[in-house]
């Protein structure tokens, strides 16, 4: 997940990795799959990076942590998103949500054309940012949701 979003609850703050939500006498920690490097946010994630941290975290931690340790795709697999690299699903995200970064016009247009590094579906017959849309709002629907079901289970 590259950037969170939880409707109706305040934004603290958007570290380059982390963000924080305030939820009055808690506070709530949404570790992301950005990557920081010199003070700078590159411009691709890792995927399950965020999962990685939120885990040590919970290791680490002595007192009560609620944690939800996940990749992007984990709320969305009924919606066949699974995970990919640079094909389908990866690319529709970043279209839709910096289309400014993505030109299909790139890609070799002969299909029988290997692309090297795309792990999933052909990105130029599947990709779109519509596509990109629908997953992403249902990822942060999903995620708000088990958030908050989550922040229930605090009280």
């Amino acid at each position: 997940m590259q950037e969170s979003s939880l409707p109706g609850v305040p934004l603290l703050t958007r570290g380059k990795v982390r963000d924080m939500y305030d939820l009055g006498d808690q506070l709530l920690i949404v570790v992301s799959d950005r990557v920081s490097a010199f003070d700078v946010v590159l411009p691709t994630a890792i995927p399950g990076k965020g999962k990685e941290e939120a885990e040590v975290v919970m290791r680490s931690s002595r007192g009560p942590l609620n944690i939800w340790a996940m990749a992007d795709y984990e709320t969305v697999t009924d919606l066949d998103y699974t995970g990919d690299h640079a094909a389908k699903w990866e690319t529709s995200l970043l279209w839709y949500l910096r289309p400014d970064l993505v030109d299909m016009s790139q890609l070799p247009a002969d299909r029988n054309e290997k692309l090297w590094g795309v792990g999933g579906l052909d990105p130029r017959d599947h990709a779109s940012q519509e596509v990109g849309r629908e997953i992403c709002e249902a990822i942060i629907d999903r995620v708000g949701q088990r958030a908050l079901q989550m922040l229930a289970e605090l009280d």
